[in-house]
């Protein structure tokens, strides 16, 4: 670990053990959650405060201009993190596989199917700093924008909204999940920092921009910083899985509720890398449709342009 991790990490457990008592809902959200709710905008949509947005990030395919993590400290999974055994003792939801058939328990957004060549996505994904899920039991979990690349992805780049077992408020969380480990090796609570680094608003309301691609055959997650115009490395993984399907949507874990405290979610400009070029997900390129296996809430939903703008609860 280098030397301006460590001391970041001890900033961190500084920050983190104060309010560490009640438990890893309290901890995460006594800190995190309220450090940064008074300066965002909780509303109709977290509307932009101005007419100029930042450009969107493009995405990018050399290795070379990825740089470390900027915000290792925060990263909970992570066994060096003073909190990691409060992480440990999370429990995600179990995921099924794609062909049984739905993933979650109401799903929501495009499908990239396991077309030859395609080893990359990006996205511009929707957090909402005010979505908030009711009170548990029972557990509620939601995945949401959520995406995965096709062609044997073991990486896959999450925004977490949580409410199960002691959690007090709702957490809200930046993760990547590892389909070989069937767990989260990325975890990180979305405090000021980490929204003032990956996110910005734009006329969606406030997005953060995200890769998943194979670089030197290594599977890789990124996260835009905003700050120094730059690609963050979040998780490297050598090892693919079976799956070829990929995925870009809403997956929500409910467990037969139909929360009614829930906000707009919007995905924009997913693309897919297909030999070495970027290339909007379409229809007529055959990478993206809908797929609504089990939609038992029936929120308003659709796509702003298919099939790379979708949006749901609009």
């Amino acid at each position: 670990m280098r030397e301006k991790d460590v001391k970041k990490m001890t900033i961190s457990r500084r920050r983190y053990i104060k309010y560490s008592v009640g438990g890893i809902g309290a901890a995460l959200l006594l800190e995190s959650i309220p450090s940064f709710l008074p300066s965002v905008k909780a509303d109709a949509q977290e509307t932009p405060s101005s007419s100029t947005y930042p450009p969107y990030p493009e995405p990018i395919d050399n290795p070379s201009l990825i740089v470390p993590d900027s915000t290792p400290e925060l990263n909970m999974a992570d066994p060096r993190h003073p909190l990691h055994s409060l992480y440990k003792k999370i429990i995600p939801p179990k995921r099924r596989l794609r062909e049984e058939p739905s993933p979650g328990q109401g799903d929501f957004g495009t499908t990239l199917y396991a077309t030859p060549g395609v080893l990359g996505v990006y996205a511009m994904q929707e957090v909402r700093t005010d979505l908030t899920l009711p009170a548990q039991p029972p557990d509620r979990w939601l995945y949401a924008p959520t995406l995965e690349c096709p062609n044997k992805a073991s990486l896959e780049s999450v925004t977490v909204y949580k409410r199960a077992g002691t959690d007090p408020l709702t957490l809200r969380v930046y993760g990547v999940w590892n389909h070989i480990t069937g767990g989260f090796v990325v975890w990180k609570p979305m405090d000021s920092t980490w929204l003032s680094t990956y996110t910005r608003m734009f006329t969606e309301g406030r997005l953060y921009g995200t890769e998943v691609i194979k670089l030197n055959n290594y599977w890789k997650v990124l996260l835009y910083n905003f700050n120094t115009s730059s690609w963050d490395l979040q998780a490297s993984y050598f090892t693919e899985t079976s799956r070829t399907d990929g995925w870009d949507i809403w997956e929500s874990f409910f467990n037969g509720t139909c929360p009614t405290t829930l906000r707009n979610i919007e995905t924009n400009k997913l693309q897919v890398w297909q030999n070495g070029t970027w290339k909007y997900v379409t229809k007529d390129s055959g990478f993206g449709t809908e797929w609504l296996y089990q939609w038992s809430c029936g929120y308003p939903k659709g796509w702003t342009d298919k099939y790379f703008h979708w949006w749901v609860i609009y």
